[in-house]
């Protein structure tokens, strides 16, 4: 049990049931549970502010992960687009196409996807990409 009586202010009067004394008894206890209370609500902020910190490290090697696949894919596109393209126009059979009259033409067709593929993977790997 508590037992602080904390003495009146000068000149403070009293009615019949002595509430003010009762008042002026709960006065500290109200003053640390207010203490108690903003001391609490500055923890909350302070372990709310952590969790903020830990999601975002978390999104941000999320991000970054997401980074490097894009990357992948990217390079995957950039040197499987390029064959692709060439093999499709040779796969056509137009008859009005040089290269197949060429004696050389099929291995100069081999050559070109060859090139078009290698070309972009030398580009990144000087470049530092890869």
């Amino acid at each position: 049990m508590f037992l602080y009586r904390p003495r009146l202010r000068p000149g403070a009067r009293r009615d019949r049931s002595g509430r003010l004394r009762r008042y002026q008894a709960l006065r500290p206890r109200l003053d640390i549970t207010r203490q108690d209370v903003a001391s609490l609500s500055d923890y909350d902020e302070h372990i709310a502010n952590k969790v903020q910190l830990l999601l975002d490290a978390t999104l941000g090697l999320i991000n970054v992960e997401q980074n490097n696949i894009i990357k992948v894919l990217t390079i995957v596109s950039v040197v499987g687009i390029p064959p692709t393209l060439i093999a499709s126009m040779y796969g056509m059979n137009f008859k009005g196409m040089p290269e197949y009259d060429w004696a050389w033409g099929y291995p100069y067709a081999l050559a070109m996807i060859a090139l078009s593929a290698v070309l972009p993977l030398v580009w990144f790997k000087w470049r530092g990409w890869i």
